[in-house]
């Protein structure tokens, strides 16, 4: 599971955080793409599918976990 977005004391957001139990989460490092609230996210074929949102892009982006990232 992924989560991207907006905080509500820094403004738009670009950190994705993930979880295999919903208790533990751990941070992505090194997303490539803006800050951005308001954007379509969903999981698509074994990847998390960001397209555009409220921050004047029309972008879409695809994050597929590598082999190395077990457990999460």
């Amino acid at each position: 599971m992924g989560l991207e977005g907006y905080h509500e004391n820094g403004g738009n957001r670009n950190d994705v955080w993930c979880s295999a139990d919903g208790v533990t989460w751990t941070q992505l490092p090194n997303t490539p793409w803006k800050p951005r609230h308001a954007a379509s996210v969903f999981v698509h074929d074994n990847a998390l599918w960001i397209v555009a949102g409220n921050n004047m892009e029309s972008d879409v982006w695809k994050l597929v976990k590598s082999p190395t990232e077990k457990g999460r």
